[in-house]
């Protein structure tokens, strides 16, 4: 996926400015916006940090490009033995501004949990390693705005997106590897999912995978650009960092929880209610 900001896009005269009203002349971007190419979750299987020709191929396309680099690839605890899912984001000089490690790790699949008795319970498949759990929620800051990368299925926790906005990212990316899916539904049931974080945050949402459903989602959760399945293309499509904070990004669950707190109340006088009339 090849996403240029709808700054960066006016400066450089590479794409048409139509479905933004007004234009370059009302862009709501910042000087300094380069291009994203993100590589989906899992592009190749080498390690960025051990493989110096993976690396240096990254390091090359930044610098060739003028662009900021995203790619999945797997990395090390400090330790250098336990594998980490992880994904890494190269400015246009081919330095990495960002290591952002999966906080949350697919059961049975990357892991193991320890209460389901990891020596008598396998995993979904066999190549599936004992990762590790990122922690930190972290974005990778640029001269255009924040960009905050969550990895997979990390899409379904409504958290842990809001979280990366709150520090600060002006856009979100997803990359996933969908092959889990195959033909099922699954993977479009995946991308709607993921079209709730931009709702939720008033964020773009750019989403590349290597076997899933590739788009553009606004901050209205609409497609914007898609990419069929089981084709080996590139999507070229526009966004533009944003900075505004909508009622979630601020306050969370507070209205899910103040509604079950209600709503619970309700009941709990309806019974009372009820238990009255019974004595009477």
């Amino acid at each position: 996926l090849v996403s240029m900001s709808l700054t960066a896009a006016c400066q450089n005269q590479l794409v048409d400015t139509e479905p933004f009203p007004g234009g370059c002349a009302s862009s709501p971007g910042r000087a300094g916006s380069r291009p994203l190419i993100i590589w989906p979750e899992n592009p190749a299987p080498f390690y960025f940090d051990r493989d110096l020709v993976f690396r240096s191929a990254l390091e090359t396309l930044a610098k060739y490009a003028g662009s900021y680099v995203i790619s999945g690839t797997t990395t090390f605890d400090a330790g250098g033995k336990r594998p980490l899912n992880s994904a890494v984001v190269l400015d246009p000089q081919g330095r990495v501004v960002l290591v952002y490690d999966k906080i949350h790790l697919v059961p049975f699949g990357e892991y193991v949990p320890w209460w389901a008795f990891p020596s008598l319970v396998g995993k979904i498949t066999f190549e599936a390693g004992d990762f590790v759990a990122g922690r930190e929620y972290k974005i990778a800051e640029t001269p255009a705005g924040g960009i905050g990368v969550f990895i997979c299925y990390e899409s379904i926790f409504p958290q842990l997106v809001r979280r990366l906005v709150a520090n600060g990212a002006g856009v979100l990316v997803n990359i996933s590897d969908d092959g889990w899916f195959g033909n099922s539904a699954a993977a479009a049931q995946h991308l709607n999912m993921a079209r709730l974080r931009a709702v939720e945050n008033g964020r773009y949402l750019l989403r590349a995978t290597n076997d899933g459903i590739t788009a553009i989602i606004d901050p209205r959760g609409e497609i914007v650009e898609r990419l069929p399945r089981y084709e080996m293309r590139v999507l070229a499509g526009q966004f533009t960092y944003l900075n505004g904070r909508t009622f979630y990004t601020a306050h969370g669950d507070v209205f899910a929880w103040l509604s079950v707190v209600v709503t619970a109340g309700m009941m709990l006088a309806s019974e009372l209610a009820a238990r009255k009339k019974e004595r009477t």
